[in-house]
């Protein structure tokens, strides 16, 4: 079995040397994109705002807008955020909002209640009159 390697090591010396790596450019921006992209995707609010300021907002926005679909990171950062009525824009825009601090996670919207039928009286499903069946009045 081969040894790993420190992938954040190799990474590290491929950003201080681009210019050694420069044929592989392309990749590197496609890895380090998946890498945080990933990420994201298993963060909490906290850690999603320190990748955030970790990666910076240009990359930041970079990759979120590599990203083929949103509306998943978004409903796991923000469960309760209206995926139906907007955008995919306007949900990149909340993402980035959400990372920034600019706004908070939708809070939970409170529940209707349904009113309550009254519960019948002596068992009887209706006080409501009713002729009854198949009586036979003599005149």
């Amino acid at each position: 079995m081969a040894a790993a390697v420190d992938g954040y090591s190799i990474f590290k010396s491929i950003g201080k040397n681009p210019e050694l790596f420069g044929s592989i450019h392309a990749d590197v921006n496609k890895a380090a994109t998946t890498l945080v992209a990933k990420q994201l995707a298993k963060s909490t609010v906290e850690q999603y705002r320190e990748i955030y300021s970790a990666v910076g907002e240009d990359d930041f926005r970079k990759t979120i807008e590599a990203m083929k679909s949103v509306s998943t990171l978004l409903k796991r950062i923000d469960p309760h955020a209206d995926l139906k009525t907007v955008t995919d824009r306007e949900k990149r825009n909340h993402l980035v909002e959400l990372a920034k601090g600019e706004v908070e996670p939708t809070v939970k919207p409170a529940k209707a209640t349904k009113k309550k039928k009254p519960a019948p009286l002596m068992g009887l499903k209706s006080m409501k009159a009713r002729p009854k069946k198949n009586i036979l009045i003599d005149e």
